[in-house]
């Protein structure tokens, strides 16, 4: 039953998001910057907060429940609350990590690069397992899973992968995974961020 306003920024998941909501049941689905375009619109194809601001005003002002912005390729993941607020790729990661373990029960600890919140590192400590801290580059982040059986991996530019996925960063798959979280605990976004944040008493910017 959300509503769901999908910005790809004329990137390849205009090819795949849509779709693959629609393929887990989700109908209510309202895209813009969807057509294909090699300038894309005038704008730096990546889902950061000021690429954001038609989005955010789309959220206030016609209600939908979430924003999901992604990059050119469809690997770098943002999101913005039902409050039209930016959801930063530190609180996303944080929050699948805690749903993942505290909700459905998986195991395994969580890697990510240099660049990534202290939260990341917090939640895990809380849930009694380990953050891995690699290098920059997703490589060094798949490479980490692989030698910690790590759960979850991911950057702060907003690319996530999970333990049995491919070893590559993939946002179609990883906004599903979002999506998933928001139907199973009736939340909206803010609530679950701020859920995050409270378990890990972490209240931090960055």
């Amino acid at each position: 039953s959300f509503r769901i306003l999908l910005d790809p920024i004329y990137g390849t998941g205009m090819l795949t998001l849509r779709k693959t909501y629609q393929k887990i049941g989700i109908r209510n689905i309202h895209e813009i910057h969807s057509i294909h375009d090699t300038n894309f619109g005038g704008l730096q194809p990546n889902p950061i907060p000021q690429n954001m601001e038609t989005d955010a005003r789309l959220v206030l002002n016609e209600g939908y429940d979430i924003a999901i912005g992604t990059d050119s390729d469809c690997d770098r993941l943002a999101i913005l609350d039902e409050k039209g607020q930016y959801v930063d790729a530190n609180e996303i990661m944080a929050a699948l990590y805690f749903y993942l373990i505290h909700y459905r029960g998986e195991k395994g600890d969580i890697v990510k690069n240099v660049t990534t919140s202290l939260l990341i590192d917090r939640v895990a400590e809380k849930l009694g397992y380990h953050c891995h801290t690699v290098d920059v580059g997703f490589k060094n982040i798949t490479q980490g899973m692989k030698d910690y059986d790590a759960l979850l991996g991911g950057e702060s530019s907003g690319g996530l992968t999970i333990r049995g996925y491919l070893y590559g960063k993939d946002s179609t798959f990883s906004s599903a995974l979002f999506l998933e979280m928001m139907a199973n605990l009736h939340q909206p976004v803010s609530k679950i961020i701020q859920e995050i944040k409270d378990f890990a008493n972490y209240h931090m910017a960055f």
